[in-house]
């Protein structure tokens, strides 16, 4: 089994560290750690992780904070936040603070594999999407280079049509 992406998981209970990285391993995903906030903030920078699945609450820098963070510094960077609170307020201000997703503690092993390759399969078609679109501005410039250049050729050969024509009316 070929190495696939980097995951971070970023959670202050040991048990859900061991868990997640046992269950991510057994699916072939390179896993790192941390146990605070500052460290997830910090290794993402480091190491910008496919895909960081980060705890709301934390004692210290707490997982809005970190998300934010994070969006900041490693914008290809998925995040998933877990949460131990269900509501559809919290749901709508970590989407609206750039989370991927939310799962809820305690979670299903199955529906977060499920749930991590839906993310990074969305990942994966937007970071296509940006390199099509970043390809596609290149080639615009490019061909309003080519246009320039046959602007300035036509007047140039304009001119000096109209100079022979000059020579041939005056001769």
């Amino acid at each position: 089994m070929t190495s696939r992406e980097l995951i971070l998981v970023v959670d202050d209970e040991k048990i859900i560290l061991e868990l997640t990285s046992m269950i991510l391993k057994g699916k072939g995903y390179q896993v790192a750690t941390a146990e605070c906030g500052e460290d997830g903030v910090r290794i993402a920078a480091e190491k910008e992780p496919a895909l960081i699945l980060l705890d709301f609450m934390m004692p210290g820098m707490d997982g809005m904070t970190a998300l934010r963070q994070i969006r900041e510094a490693c914008p290809d960077t998925s995040v998933i936040m877990f949460t131990g609170k269900g509501s559809e307020e919290i749901a709508v201000e970590l989407m609206k603070a750039g989370a991927s997703d939310y799962i809820l503690k305690p979670f299903n092993n199955q529906d977060l594999v499920e749930r991590i390759e839906n993310v990074l399969r969305i990942r994966t078609i937007e970071l296509h999407n940006r390199e099509l679109q970043r390809e596609r501005e290149r080639l615009r410039r490019e061909i309003e280079e080519w246009n320039r250049e046959l602007e300035r050729r036509v007047e140039e050969k304009s001119r000096e049509l109209e100079r022979a024509h000059v020579e041939i009316v005056q001769g």
